[in-house]
């Protein structure tokens, strides 16, 4: 393999096979017609089912992501208050004595964390090996579009994390491509007069 070659296709890769997926998503769908009788699955669907494929990712990857970024870190029950009242939340525990948890990088991880599982509360804690209290945490809530991240200790005043996102994947490009197939072959169809 050449220098800087990558051995997964990228996101050129998955262009070009979407430029050619009009015919290939008409194809699809009159060959899944046994599936989802009488004329197949609706192509809307079939591209959601590509999409969420696509964005599949385990909890192990993202540790796999975030030790390689920030170190050593596992999932942790932690209590909490929420609302003002008591909680057990899933936590990314960090520990780690010589890494700083950023506004960038608790961003970057409660974005990842949304794009694995759908919670209803996210929580990264940084701890430092000695330290019974975290030295970093961060949380964000879907549901109110809303979280923080302080640094505990010493203290300082917390950060508004509002309307967080999942990073952008290398084939987003491509799926938004394939979408656009998706509306113009389904209008084809349509006045057509096909199934």
């Amino acid at each position: 393999m050449a220098a800087g070659a990558s051995a997964t296709p990228g996101p050129a890769c998955w262009t070009a096979a979407c430029s050619r997926s009009r015919p290939a998503l008409a194809d699809a769908r009159s060959l899944l017609r046994g599936f989802a009788p009488p004329d197949g699955p609706a192509l809307l669907a079939l591209v959601d089912e590509l999409m969420e494929l696509a964005a599949f990712s385990t909890r192990g990857e993202l540790l796999a992501r975030v030790r390689e970024r920030l170190g050593r870190c596992w999932f942790t029950r932690e209590k909490v208050k929420r609302a003002g009242e008591p909680a057990v939340v899933e936590c990314l525990t960090i520990e780690d004595d010589s890494v700083a948890l950023s506004v960038p990088d608790a961003r970057w991880i409660l974005g990842e964390w949304m794009r694995v599982e759908s919670l209803e509360h996210y929580r990264v804690a940084l701890r430092r090996s000695d330290a019974v209290r975290p030295h970093t945490v961060a949380y964000y809530e879907p549901a109110g579009r809303r979280g923080k991240f302080a640094v505990v200790m010493p203290p300082t005043p917390p950060v508004e994390l509002t309307a967080l996102q999942q990073p952008p994947s290398p084939w987003d490009d491509a799926l938004l491509a394939l979408l656009e197939a998706t509306d113009e072959v389904s209008g084809a169809v349509a006045s057509d007069g096909l199934p």
